[in-house]
């Protein structure tokens, strides 16, 4: 049985927009914030959070419909929303996020992740052992177009980050 995924990743995206709407996001970031939310989001609901597959790219786990929407913006920061295209190609606007218990989830994510700059979250996502590293590493970290990582792949991951946290917070790491 597939699980429906929980929203678009515009959505997300734009949620994400909306509370750093003041300064702006760099692109990178509001990548790696949606990578780090749906990560989560598979750990803790074993469900996706987006409709689409997170990519292994040179520079890291990309949400590709979300690069092909910004990457004409080059290295501004986002403040203004995404425009979402429609199955007939016709502007629209992403569906929101209502749901209180899934904003609250989209919270949390950007209370962990957002205060750090955009350089420490992208090597983050780098690390040996992460998502990225297990597909990437097999391509000589020069994967090929449209590799995607496995939900299944950044799930696991994301359920060992959260079982080392219970580790420390129980103090039963050395």
């Amino acid at each position: 049985m597939i699980k429906r995924p929980a929203a678009t990743s515009f959505s997300v995206a734009n949620y994400f927009i909306k509370k750093g709407r003041r300064d702006g996001i760099p692109i990178m970031k509001l990548q790696r914030l949606v990578y780090y939310a749906h990560g989560w989001f598979l750990a803790l609901y074993d469900r996706p959070l987006i409709d689409e597959c997170i990519e292994a790219w040179i520079f890291g786990p990309v949400v590709p419909s979300l690069y092909e929407n910004l990457n004409q913006r080059g290295f501004e920061r986002v403040a203004k929303l995404l425009c979402y295209f429609d199955k007939n190609g016709f502007p629209d606007d992403p569906p929101q996020i209502f749901d209180q218990d899934l904003q609250e989830f989209l919270d949390s994510v950007w209370n962990a992740y957002a205060k750090f700059p955009t350089i420490q979250l992208s090597n983050a996502a780098h690390a040996k052992g992460t998502p990225w590293d297990l597909v990437a590493s097999e391509y000589n970290y020069v994967p090929p177009r449209n590799k995607e990582i496995p939900d299944e792949v950044i799930r696991e991951y994301f359920i060992q980050e959260q079982e080392e946290i219970n580790k420390e917070e129980n103090g039963t790491v050395a």
